[in-house]
């Protein structure tokens, strides 16, 4: 019975965050709990297992509750972006290095067309990329 009502809680918290109500702000698992109608230990179990599934975000105050926020991931994916910006730029490189040294102006055309077309293919392709969101809650 617990664990059933603990999941409709998550449930709810989690259509509050996705609802254009939650506006990116942080609240308070008081003023939360008041907000959906929660007893305030469910609201704070619920919350707990939201941040551990990083669903959530907890920023802690000193001397005062903490408080939560929809976890932002861009900044997880900028380092898999600027991975994908460097592979890129290698391949161009690489491209353009044979384009100099070799001695056929049409292979040369070809290898840097073919660098080029690869190199931004991946990366159109890793940018437009939606990943499912984590649902191990």
């Amino acid at each position: 019975m617990h664990d059933i009502e603990e999941s409709r809680a998550i449930e709810a918290i989690r259509e509050f965050f996705a609802s254009p109500a939650a506006n990116r702000r942080a609240v308070t698992a008081e003023w939360l709990a008041g907000r959906l109608s929660l007893p305030l230990a469910l609201c704070e179990v619920a919350l707990s297992r939201l941040v551990a599934a990083g669903t959530l975000s907890r920023i802690g105050r000193s001397k005062t509750t903490p408080v939560y926020s929809v976890r932002d991931h861009r900044a997880s994916r900028l380092g898999g972006h600027l991975l994908v910006a460097v592979i890129a730029l290698a391949i161009a490189v690489g491209a353009a290095f044979i384009a100099v040294n070799s001695r056929y102006l049409f292979i040369a055309v070809e290898a840097l067309a073919v660098g080029l077309i690869v190199a931004f293919a991946w990366l159109d392709a890793e940018l437009r990329d939606s990943r499912p969101p984590d649902s191990r809650v």
